[in-house]
């Protein structure tokens, strides 16, 4: 028998509307029945400033693919090492190692959580800026979904495009890629509430 621990149901936290705060924890049609009324995502998953949100069509595919059941969501929040990324990924697989596969529909992972946050200059992040389809957090993010069953989603610093354009002194984004249990890219995010730390090489987000 399986020593692994099955992860209770997580708290429903985001104050959305009044029959959300009577719920203990969210069912997927909760979830997508005020996101419907909207254009946009007002869903947030992680307790972080500021949020990453998943878009409906995202949520769609999550509902069709757990039978509107209780969303069971998992967050590793902990502090990267900055540029460290191969000890952050052992890290991240220490903080899972008693997760049983299966027992998550959502892993949320942490803002830039391979390569830790505040790079002060472009220089300073240019060699970790990452491909949104082959950089090592989407590839990490799509082992872990495939290896846990779950929808996987992870933040980065993604490497512009040579066609878009480069405003100022941005080289990249502050992004969240989401990955489904199949291990198949379904989504993007970019941060768009910008800090201090985030100025001196994300592109704004308008």
């Amino acid at each position: 028998m399986s020593t692994k621990k099955q992860l209770e149901p997580a708290k429903w936290r985001p104050n959305l509307d009044a029959a959300h705060n009577r719920a203990q924890t969210p069912t997927v049609s909760s979830i997508l029945a005020p996101i419907q009324r909207t254009q946009r995502a007002i869903v947030p998953l992680i307790n972080h400033r500021p949020p990453f949100f998943i878009i409906p069509r995202q949520l769609s595919t999550m509902a069709s693919q757990i039978n509107n059941r209780r969303l069971r969501i998992g967050m590793v929040q902990y502090d990267p090492k900055i540029t460290q990324v191969e000890a952050n990924m052992k890290r991240v697989r220490a903080f899972l190692k008693d997760v049983e596969p299966g027992s998550l529909d959502l892993l949320c992972l942490s803002e830039m959580a391979l390569t830790g946050y505040v790079f002060p200059t472009p220089n300073d992040v240019l060699p970790y800026l990452e491909d949104p389809k082959t950089g090592v957090t989407s590839q990490f993010c799509a082992e872990i979904a495939k290896e846990f069953g779950c929808f996987v989603i992870g933040g980065y610093p993604e490497k512009l495009r040579e066609d878009e354009e480069h405003p100022g002194n941005a080289v990249g984004a502050n992004s969240a890629v989401i990955y489904n249990p199949n291990g198949e890219r379904v989504g993007d995010y970019r941060k768009t509430n910008m800090y201090e730390a985030d100025l001196p090489w994300v592109k704004p987000v308008f």
